[in-house]
């Protein structure tokens, strides 16, 4: 690849399935067994996280009404990654 991520999450729950969250200038690359799924930054409307006694999550809004959940997380790691996605796209809109 052309460009290096500027986040990466390894071995992570996205939603009910075990991957990899990569985080690009221009978009998010999600990797799970079922496959690759790239979306572009400017289609983030919301970044939020959130903590409780079962451990924290990062929750990313996409356009259309769908929501992807982050999860197995520490939570140092979690409010890294919303700070991170967060400036990213603050940056493109």
């Amino acid at each position: 690849m052309a460009d290096e991520a500027r986040l990466m999450l390894r071995n992570v729950r996205l939603g009910s399935s075990r991957g990899s969250l990569f985080v690009f200038g221009d978009r998010l690359e999600l990797a799970t067994d079922d496959g690759d799924r790239r979306i572009p930054i400017t289609d983030i409307e919301r970044v939020a996280n959130r903590r409780s006694i079962r451990g924290s999550r990062l929750l990313i809004a996409i356009r259309g009404g769908q929501v992807i959940e982050v999860r197995r997380l520490s939570a140092s790691d979690t409010a890294t990654a919303h700070r991170v996605i967060l400036a990213i796209a603050r940056a493109a809109h």
